[in-house]
């Protein structure tokens, strides 16, 4: 990879990053607003808004940490949470996997080495990595 290609790739990751921190800090700042106005307006009791509160954030945690989503996805990698990662719906997946039963080229997010693309591969098939297939392609 080049190093302006590594340079792209890093500011795509800051500014994912400062999405997500956002994201999360809008849901912080909105909770707490309500949980806050509540209070004030007697219209809920301290222990009510704090449990209010820590429901919000489990709540959002485990959205987060199973399914990868949710304004506190961010904080736990921001792929397809732990069922992604069992099922390979994180980054696409499988729930989007082409099939190359007769082969094909393979494009996708990553790098030729990064196996970021789930695979469906059959019993005898032999796969070859990127710098080889661009190496022998033209044959």
């Amino acid at each position: 990879m080049s190093s302006y290609a590594r340079a792209v790739t890093a500011q795509e990751n800051q500014k994912k990053s400062l999405s997500q921190l956002n994201e999360a800090k809008q849901f912080l700042g909105g909770q707490l607003t309500s949980v806050f106005s509540g209070i004030i307006t007697g219209s809920m009791s301290a222990a009510d808004a704090v449990k209010r509160l820590a429901d919000a954030f489990v709540e959002a945690a485990i959205q987060a940490a199973f399914l990868g989503q949710g304004p506190l996805a961010g904080l736990f990698g921001g792929g397809g949470g732990i069922l992604g990662s069992i099922f390979g719906f994180s980054g696409g997946g499988m729930a989007s996997a082409s099939l190359f039963a007769d082969g094909g080229h393979v494009c996708g997010p990553g790098t030729g080495t990064s196996d970021s693309i789930p695979a469906m591969i059959s019993n005898g098939e032999f796969i070859i990595n990127a710098a080889q297939t661009k190496k022998y392609l033209p044959l």
